[in-house]
């Protein structure tokens, strides 16, 4: 899949995941999508937005960070799934790009906000 804006300039995606005490399944999810970005033409990021977990999902995304280059983690105090969102798009690499609001699941809708089109996943 390529994906291009109006003047064929390459687009960059960002898959943000906010995170609550997701150690468990943090691993294998990240992995997944580690795995198709790596097979696709187009410059992506991941960016797990860590909201405030009490158990040990930032290190399990600071382990994961030495397998996946461009993985990144932010931590924030525990603000509630919008919050964690939110800060993952402001926080997305800048200019017109996808970005995709991954909430471990199933398809949901898709929207363009601000020249960015955002696909939401729940």
């Amino acid at each position: 899949m390529k994906l291009m804006n109006n003047q064929n300039q390459k687009i960059h995606l960002s898959v943000i995941i906010p995170a609550y005490n997701e150690e468990k399944r943090l691993p294998k999810t990240l992995r997944e999508i580690n795995d198709y970005l790596k097979k696709q033409s187009y410059l992506s990021e991941i960016i797990v937005v860590n909201d405030g977990s009490t158990d040990r999902t930032s290190e399990v995304v600071k382990e994961l960070q030495k397998i996946i280059p461009n993985l990144k983690l932010i931590n924030i105090e525990n603000s509630g799934k919008g919050y964690a969102v939110k800060k993952g798009i402001l926080e997305a690499k800048g200019g017109k790009h996808y970005i995709i609001i991954y909430l471990l699941g199933v398809l949901v809708y898709s929207v363009l906000v601000s020249g960015r089109f955002i696909l939401f996943l729940l």
